[in-house]
């Protein structure tokens, strides 16, 4: 039972009987509130509401629907779409009152054997419950309690980085050099040599190349941040690039001819050629997490340089691939030695004239 005062001599009441949730808003006092309550009560022990025809939905019915009328409004509206298949794949037939924390247990085991990771499937699963959510917002269907939200998410790494070892790297675009895959070696080239993100690179057109400057444009409608940036080239991107445009007269870089648009996914021939090369516990965007390293770690780049590149709205994002190893540091202590050494003797009066004569200390007592 739930009485609320919402202005002065008004109260609502709120309460879920047989089912039924009632809401009413009562004139008066609290305590005709309460009456008011009891009076509802005995109406619906009366069946004066009638019986409660309780209405069910698939959910694969509902995710369309979510979908339509929710994901749409998103910024990630097209990565709903593909979690919605997934979900479906697995619990689409069933009605969503069927739905039980078991069930949800079951989905992460059954995708975690697939070597899905732990962050992927929360995603998932924080799609499927706001479906939930809003299943229950609606009052619609009867229900009331959230499968996911009681079955709870799973423990994520949150500081992993998964940096490509040189060795493996080698390996990685020899076995993408054998695949059939067009695409394959030129995403990883540009992954590597910029940072970029999976949906930038794929969604790259020729327009968006500079060749004069060097530059890649990475417009507002294809970022993250929603902020537009440009990426310079290297003399290694550039020339590969130049030769797939050579013999390109499409739009977008990575086209594909049957749909009349941009490439979508490359997990697939990623996957495959990953596999081939005996490479464990890397992913797609562990490419930019290498590219990040190496620009912080080898290339010299200041964190704001590197954050500029990458796209990254913090600074702090990109602090993190800052790796401070002993040898890391033992090298930054030997040039500031050689810079201390070089300045020492360039200065105009020796060190030893600078400093004053100081008497024995026997003799400061006396």
């Amino acid at each position: 039972m739930n009485i609320k005062q919402i202005d002065s001599g008004k109260w609502q009441i709120d309460f879920t009987l047989r089912g039924r949730r009632i809401r009413r808003v009562i004139y008066g006092t609290k305590r005709m509130a309460a009456q008011a309550i009891v009076i509802e009560k005995e109406k619906i022990y009366k069946d004066k509401y009638g019986p409660r025809v309780k209405k069910r939905i698939l959910l694969k019915t509902y995710a369309k629907h979510y979908e339509e009328t929710y994901s749409i409004e998103k910024r990630a509206a097209e990565n709903d779409r593909y979690i919605i298949i997934r979900l479906n794949k697995f619990l689409g037939h069933k009605y969503l009152d069927e739905i039980t924390p078991g069930d949800i247990e079951r989905y992460k085991t059954t995708r975690k054997k697939g070597g899905v990771g732990n962050a992927t499937i929360n995603r998932e699963l924080g799609l499927l419950k706001s479906i939930f959510y809003k299943v229950i917002d609606s009052e619609d269907y009867g229900i009331d309690r959230n499968p996911v939200a009681k079955a709870g998410l799973l423990e994520e790494d949150s500081h992993r980085e998964r940096i490509l070892e040189p060795n493996e790297t080698h390996r990685l675009f020899n076995e993408a050099d054998k695949l059939r895959s067009r695409h394959l070696s030129l995403f990883l080239a540009i992954a590597l040599n910029t940072g970029m993100r999976k949906k930038e690179i794929l969604t790259l057109k020729w327009e968006h190349i500079d060749f004069e400057r060097r530059a890649i444009a990475i417009t507002k409608d294809r970022s993250k941040s929603k902020k537009p940036r440009e990426v310079p080239m290297n003399e290694q991107l550039y020339r590969e690039l130049w030769l797939v445009k050579e013999g390109s007269t499409n739009t977008f870089v990575f086209y594909n001819p049957q749909t009349g648009s941009h490439v979508r996914h490359i997990k697939e021939s990623f996957s495959i050629a990953r596999k081939k090369a005996k490479i464990e516990d890397f992913t797609i965007h562990d490419l930019r997490h290498t590219a990040a390293s190496l620009l912080v770690n080898e290339c010299g780049f200041s964190l704001k340089e590197a954050a500029e590149i990458l796209g990254h709205s913090k600074i702090e994002m990109t602090a993190r691939y800052v790796h401070s190893t002993f040898d890391r540091k033992q090298r930054g202590m030997a040039q500031l030695g050689e810079i201390v050494k070089r300045n020492r003797k360039e200065a105009d009066v020796p060190m030893q004239a600078a400093i004053t004569d100081t008497p024995p200390a026997q003799n400061l007592y006396n």
